[in-house]
């Protein structure tokens, strides 16, 4: 069985004096009352949130557009004679100028082992066709994959090491 908390005796010591239908009627009423009460309370809330959340947009619309003040500051025209001081410059000399040339290509350091240079002349070359491009790469297994009707790639394949199954 639940325990009566002292509110509720309260409430019925309160009720009692009183005719049954008469309380309940008073205290409907009543909760009608606050319930209409809260409402208003929470309908001016809504408006006040909104009032305060487009004022306050205004008004950060309204500086984000509003032309700028410029505040206007007179320069010092004459600074400290301390902080003068004449500058000098001569032009310089050819032993302190620094140049530089081409090498030649015997001239070239690299430290890669024995670099291979290709020269080549201009405009005397051919084109060359799909059997003369597979000739050039006979050692080596080779695909020719056409792309399109004037694009083709060279495929270089290697033969890939079985898979051990042990």
């Amino acid at each position: 069985m639940n325990k009566r908390t002292d509110n509720e005796r309260l409430l019925e010591d309160v009720l009692a004096g009183e005719s049954g239908e008469g309380a309940r009627v008073a205290s409907l009423e009543n909760i009608l009352r606050l319930a209409q009460q809260r409402r208003r309370v929470r309908a001016v809330r809504r408006v006040a949130v909104v009032a305060v959340l487009l004022i306050a947009s205004t008004i950060g619309v309204m500086r984000h557009f509003a032309p700028k003040t410029v505040q206007l500051e007179i320069a010092k025209t004459n600074p400290p004679a301390a902080s003068l001081g004449w500058v000098t410059s001569q032009p310089l000399s050819p032993a302190e100028l620094v140049t530089s040339q081409r090498l030649l290509p015997g001239q070239i350091v690299s430290s890669l082992p024995a670099p291979i240079i290709v020269h080549t002349v201009p405009y005397i070359f051919r084109e060359v066709g799909d059997d003369e491009l597979l000739a050039l790469a006979a050692p080596q297994v080779v695909a020719l994959v056409r792309r399109g009707p004037h694009e083709a790639e060279l495929v270089f394949i290697t033969p890939q090491a079985p898979l051990d199954t042990n």
